[in-house]
């Protein structure tokens, strides 16, 4: 019995034993390991090349780090914001292609480029094409978008999307009188003034519904979509796509929204959206318009908005009416008096 009893205490010492040299085995072995770690660096400027006072952090507090780090030499950040790659040239005698005429061309070729950092909301910006989503904060090229004044008048904004809209019709130039004489015809001129209709030849409608333009008259007699026209600088006139990017994302989800429609309603319900007291903020006014004869039709129950878009002799425009919860798309004689809506560039 005594026997028996000793032989477990053996065991016991021995297993001790072996556990305890196998830790200090252990020990022993991480004094003669190197250890290392990898770590990283957030560096925004390379103009006077790597951080030499990048540092890292880890939680043993462990030394005898290596610092590595890379750059390109062909890469160029001289100018701010921009990121300059070296051309890359290379020529050769072609032999083998019968185009080449079997070796008495010499083929060249160049690739450059420029890539533009874009910076977040909020960044310092010089140039809108750096902004993500069109806008940076606290520059003035790429501002929020924000009121402004424009011949002594000052005209709300709103962002609707990506897109920087004015939030009232524009209402500048001279007042001129429409002639109503049954055939189609223009009483304004390309005489270097901005002339504009005012609603049954009200100048107080001016004020509150804002100007009547014919075509040529708002595009500065030029046919160019997208021109500046009479919207002031850093604005210009709308193009039928950029009318249509602004109804598709007002539309309701689900509907229906065709770009290419003509003489037609759809895109429920951004028209609702659209007009004054909608959610949109764009507060499109049911200001009517001058028929291409000379008369005023359908103030308070229609307001229609013209592109800088073309479409043979006519334009594209896009319509709101007080009993439509849709937008309609239509294409226009020019002579047409529509309000106008300048987008910002």
């Amino acid at each position: 019995m005594k026997k028996f009893i000793k032989k477990p205490k053996k065991f016991v010492l021995i297993f001790i034993l072996i556990i305890a040299a196998i830790i200090a085995a252990i020990i022993f072995y991480q004094k003669l390991t190197a250890r290392g770690a990898s770590y990283g660096w957030v560096q925004t400027d390379w103009s006077g090349g790597a951080s030499t006072t990048a540092a890292a952090v880890h939680p043993g507090d462990e030394t005898g780090w290596t610092y590595y780090y890379s750059a390109d030499d062909a890469i160029s950040t001289t100018t701010p914001g921009e990121i300059s790659l070296a051309s890359t040239t290379a020529s050769w005698t072609e032999t083998a292609t019968a185009d080449f005429d079997a070796g008495t061309q010499n083929s060249v070729y160049a690739t450059s480029g420029a890539v533009f950092l874009l910076k977040p909301a909020g960044a310092a910006c010089s140039l809108k094409t750096e902004c993500i989503g069109g806008y940076c904060n606290g520059s003035s090229a790429c501002d929020t978008c924000a009121s402004f004044t424009y011949e002594s008048q000052t005209y709300s904004v709103v962002m609707v999307g990506e897109q920087c809209w004015m939030a009232e019709n524009l209402n500048v130039g001279s007042s001129t009188d429409s002639v109503n004489t049954g055939v189609s015809h223009s009483d304004v001129s390309d005489n270097s003034i901005i002339e504009k209709y005012c609603y049954n030849n009200n100048t107080a409608n001016c004020d509150t519904y804002g100007g009547l333009y014919d075509w040529d008259e708002m595009m500065g007699y030029v046919e160019t979509a997208g021109v500046q026209g009479i919207c002031p600088s850093g604005w210009h006139i709308p193009t039928d796509g950029e009318q249509y990017e602004l109804e598709n994302y007002l539309k309701n989800d689900g509907q229906t929204c065709s770009a290419s429609r003509s003489g037609a309603w759809d895109c429920a319900t951004a028209g609702t959206k659209l007009k004054s007291g909608g959610s949109s903020g764009f507060e499109g006014l049911l200001a009517g318009y001058r028929r291409n004869t000379g008369s005023f039709n359908n103030l308070t129950s229609g307001g229609d908005f013209w592109s800088s878009s073309v479409s043979g002799s006519n334009a594209w425009s896009r319509s709101l009416n007080s009993t439509e919860s849709r937008v309609n798309r239509n294409a226009y004689y020019q002579a047409y008096g529509f309000s106008v809506r300048c987008l910002k560039d």
